[in-house]
Parts: C-alpha cells; structure tokens; sequence
C-alpha cells in the first residue's frame, strides 16, 4: 500500500500533535495506551518528532544514572 504525501498530511491534520503545535494543551485522558507517560514528565511542556536521534529521558534512567555517579564519587 503506497501512501501519497497528501493522504499522510490529511491524516495526521486530525491528530493531538497539530492541536500542540498550534499551542493548544495535549490531551491526556485515555492517550496513554503503554502507561509510559508519567515516565516522560518533559512531553507535559514539549512535542518529540524527531526520538530516533534525541529523545526524553525516563525518570527512572535518571534516577539510576545519579545513583551510579554517587558511587563512583564515593570509591
């Protein structure tokens, strides 16, 4: 299946994306369907297109890399 430039942009105008761009809130009743997005608290404020190169990092991936810089300033 070929999708045109044109169908995806037309699909995609309805999504909650467009209404942040456009400075509208995200909306975030029944838009969690993984439960991941208390993990991100950085996409309450900001829109990621582009994760493959940078992207949010997880609380608890913070947490850990704080507990291991506290080890090693403690050896």
């Amino acid at each position: 299946m070929t999708v045109t430039r044109r169908q995806f942009l037309s699909s995609v105008v309805s999504t909650p994306t467009v209404g942040a761009l456009l400075g509208r809130p995200f909306p975030t009743d029944g838009d969690d369907p993984l439960s991941v997005r208390k993990d991100f608290p950085i996409v309450q404020e900001k829109i990621y297109l582009n994760s493959a190169h940078i992207a949010p990092c997880p609380v608890a991936v913070t947490r850990a890399g704080c507990a291991f810089l506290e080890a090693k300033t403690r050896r």
